[in-house]
C-alpha cells in the first residue's frame, strides 16, 4: 500500500512539474515573440522617419516590463542618426520618448543638445537665405536697368510668328561707308563783280569735300578752287578764290551740321590779295529723291586787318543732281552758287559765282 502511495505522488508531482515548465515555457515564448514584434514595429517606423509611430508604440506598451528596453533601443537608433546630422528628425524621436517618459534624462540631454545645433543651422541657414535674396533683388535691379537702358539705346522688334520681342540696335548714322567724298570739276563758271568797277567773267575751277564718319562725329573739309579765263565787260578785271574750310558735326546733335573754321585768298586783277581765316556753319547733304542740298555762311575775320573794310560774309548754296551710279561711286551734276560781301568803307563790294560742273561722289 505504501509502496503504491509513493507512486501515486511521484507521478502526479511529475505531471504537476511537466505542466508548470510547459506553461512557463510557453509564457516565455510568448513573451519574446511579442517583444520582437515591437523590435521590429520600432525598425520600420525608423526607416520611414515616422516620430509619430514610435510615440503612439511607445504609448501602447507603457506597462510592459521591457519598456525600458523598447526606449533605450529608440535612444539608440535616435543616437545613430546624429551620424547622418538629421537633426529634426532627432528632435522628434527624442520627443516621442520624452512624451511617455519625462524623466528619461538621456533623451532630454539629447534633445537640448541637437536643439542648439538646430538653431545655429536654422541662423546661417537663414543668413544664407536673406543673402541669397538680397543677391536676388540685386540682379532683378540690375537687369531691370540694363532692361530700361536696352529700350532706351535699342528698338524693339516683334516678332509677328513667335511673338517674341527683339532688340535691334538702332541706326546711328545714315551713312554706310566710313568716309565720305565728292569732287567735281567746274566747266561752266560765271562771275559777277558789284563794286566800283563791276565785271562779268568765265572760268574754270575743282571743288569737293572729303569726311570722315565715325558714331560720334564726322570729321573732314571742303575745298575750292577757280579761276577766270574770260573778261565780258570793258573792264580788265579777273577773279580768283582758293579756300579750303575743315569742319567737324557731332552724331548727337545733326550728324550733317557743321562747325567750320578755315581760310579763304582771294584774287582780283589790280588788286592786293585778300587772305582771310573764315569761321562758320554749313548744312549738308539735304537729300530728295535724287537731289542734294546744301548751304553754308562764314565769317570773314580778314576785315579786322582791313582798314577801308568794315566787315565780310560768305554763303552759298550747294546742290548735286545724280545721274547714276556705275560702280562703287555716283555720278552727279553740280550746280552751286557763291556769294562773298564785303561792306567797305566808301561801299560794298559784292562777288557772285554760279558754278556747272561734273563730278563723282559717294555719300552712302
Amino acid at each position: 500500500m505504501k509502496k503504491t502511495t509513493k507512486l501515486f505522488f511521484r507521478t502526479a508531482f511529475i505531471i504537476v512539474f511537466s505542466l508548470c515548465f510547459s506553461f512557463t515555457f510557453a509564457q516565455n515564448a510568448s513573451i519574446s515573440q511579442k517583444e520582437s514584434s515591437i523590435f521590429e514595429q520600432i525598425d520600420s517606423a525608423f526607416r520611414e522617419k515616422n516620430p509619430e509611430a514610435v510615440s503612439n508604440l511607445l504609448a501602447s506598451c507603457r506597462l510592459d516590463k521591457s519598456y525600458y528596453e523598447y526606449e533605450e533601443y529608440v535612444l539608440q537608433k535616435t543616437r545613430a542618426l546624429l551620424l547622418s546630422n538629421q537633426l529634426d528628425l532627432i528632435q522628434s524621436m527624442c520627443l516621442a520618448i520624452i512624451d511617455n517618459n519625462l524623466d528619461n534624462q538621456d533623451a532630454v540631454n539629447l534633445y537640448t543638445t541637437v536643439e542648439k545645433s538646430v538653431a545655429k543651422r536654422n541662423a546661417r541657414q537663414k543668413a544664407l537665405e536673406e543673402q541669397r535674396k538680397a543677391e536676388a533683388e540685386y540682379v532683378a535691379q540690375a537687369t531691370q536697368r540694363e532692361k530700361e537702358s536696352i529700350r532706351k539705346d535699342y528698338n524693339t522688334v516683334e516678332n509677328t510668328t513667335s511673338g517674341q520681342t527683339v532688340f535691334v540696335a538702332p541706326v546711328t548714322s545714315k551713312y554706310y561707308s566710313d568716309f565720305t567724298w565728292s569732287v567735281a570739276l567746274n566747266i561752266a563758271e560765271i562771275g559777277y563783280r558789284l563794286a566800283k568797277k563791276s565785271s562779268i567773267n568765265y572760268g574754270v575751277g575743282v571743288s569737293g569735300d572729303f569726311y570722315y564718319r565715325s558714331e560720334d562725329f564726322s570729321l573732314g573739309t571742303d575745298f575750292f578752287i577757280d579761276t577766270s579765263v574770260l573778261n565780258f565787260t570793258q573792264a580788265d578785271i579777273s577773279m580768283s578764290e582758293v579756300s579750303l574750310t575743315p569742319g567737324i558735326a557731332f552724331t548727337s546733335l545733326n550728324e550733317d551740321f557743321f562747325f567750320r573754321l578755315g581760310f579763304s585768298q582771294m584774287k582780283t586783277t589790280n588788286e592786293k590779295s585778300f587772305i582771310t581765316p573764315t569761321i562758320g556753319v554749313s548744312l549738308k547733304n539735304i537729300a530728295s529723291n535724287n537731289v542734294r542740298l546744301g548751304f553754308y555762311a562764314d565769317y570773314y575775320l580778314g576785315h579786322l586787318f582791313q582798314e577801308d573794310m568794315k566787315t565780310g560774309f560768305g554763303a552759298g548754296l550747294q546742290s548735286a543732281f545724280l545721274l547714276g551710279k556705275p560702280g562703287n561711286v555716283t555720278l552727279a551734276l553740280f550746280i552751286n552758287f557763291r556769294e562773298s560781301l564785303f561792306v567797305l568803307n566808301d561801299g560794298i563790294d559784292s562777288r557772285s559765282r554760279i558754278t556747272i560742273g561734273f563730278g563723282v561722289e559717294n555719300n552712302e
